[in-house]
């Protein structure tokens, strides 16, 4: 019975995955009839800060290789013109280099089987203006771009439903979930607007993570598998969104709150810091040590709580509830 629950769950997943991809696409494209725009005209649809991200993931497409795509990212003098600043160290542009690189490799598979995966046509304006091209396929970078956000976007749906079947142990938990994501779209995302925020590549990672995250909570003995799931899940979740780690400091400060209430033991909330110290430090190396991170109030919440979980002999001297809150906040706040 549990093996046809799950494989009910991946299914309803899978489903509604494709069909979350799929709306998402429809609300961009009846929103700015992308499909019938000019190549320039594309790139200005990415209003505000979404074209200064757009124009990384250009120059990686359009450099003579991707390391050379990489190097001027890397060392870039037109962002902060006279500065030269590293860009992946200043903005979290990891995105833009994993999807230029899938792209590259996306053409150059194409050109092998003399493809161009596009379908152009000419678009008349009217009103004496010339007509322009427009292509459509995944041969197009701008394209390419906004499926793939689409794509993942499905995720984030598919992973509400999955959590909401996890925590219901039933097919009903997850139907009732997508419901109300899709009765409250507009509240609950606005990827279909703005495909190039940093957000839009973070939050299908976040409901991964609290998945990950419910899943070694449940767990009786957590093992090397949880941890490496919790860390992987909170390192995919934290490089595309400078804001990650915010999110991630409110739920480390609610298992603490979990643990001091004795809820779940000091060697389970190791491990989950373990991980989410894992995950952060790796974000820190691939980031260049980016300050904000490194004096950021997840770090030192981090470091404070695995204090406090170390001391836990001494807290379980204490048997008043409220003077545990009191002894581990007051932790905290110093650290």
């Amino acid at each position: 019975v549990e093996s046809t629950t799950h494989c009910s769950s991946l299914t309803l997943g899978s489903s509604i995955l494709t069909l979350s991809s799929s709306h998402l696409h429809t609300l961009f494209e009846n929103d700015l009839f992308f499909s019938h725009l000019s190549p320039l005209e594309r790139e200005l649809s990415f209003r505000t800060e979404m074209g200064l991200y757009y124009s990384y993931y250009k120059a990686l497409v359009t450099a003579p290789s991707f390391t050379a795509g990489l190097e001027g990212i890397l060392r870039d003098n037109l962002t902060e013109y006279p500065s030269t600043i590293n860009t992946l160290r200043r903005f979290n542009l990891y995105p833009e280099v994993v999807v230029g690189g899938l792209f590259r490799v996306y053409r150059a598979g194409l050109h092998l089987l003399g493809a161009t995966g596009v379908h152009c046509f000419s678009i008349r304006r009217g009103l004496g203006q010339p007509p322009v091209q427009a292509c459509n396929g995944l041969g197009d970078p701008a394209y390419f771009y906004v499926s793939l956000v689409f794509s993942l976007n499905g995720l984030l749906a598919a992973g509400l439903a999955l959590l909401g079947c996890y925590l219901s142990q039933s097919l009903v938990g997850g139907v009732l979930s997508t419901l109300a994501f899709f009765h409250n779209h507009g509240e609950a995302t606005r990827v279909m607007w703005t495909p190039p925020l940093r957000e839009s590549f973070a939050m299908p990672f976040l409901l991964l993570q609290l998945l990950a995250l419910t899943h070694t909570l449940r767990h009786r003995r957590p093992s090397w598998f949880q941890y490496l799931t919790l860390a992987a899940s909170s390192l995919a979740f934290l490089l595309p969104w400078q804001f990650a780690p915010f999110c991630l400091l409110t739920q480390t400060l609610s298992l603490l709150v979990v643990h001091s209430l004795r809820l779940i033991s000091a060697q389970k909330f190791l491990l989950i810091l373990s991980a989410l110290g894992t995950a952060f430090l790796l974000n820190i190396l691939l980031q260049f040590a980016n300050t904000l991170l490194l004096t950021s109030y997840f770090a030192s919440c981090l470091l404070s709580c695995m204090v406090i979980t170390l001391l836990h002999n001494m807290s379980n001297k204490l048997t008043y509830i409220p003077l545990i809150l009191l002894w581990e906040g007051s932790l905290v706040v110093v650290g």
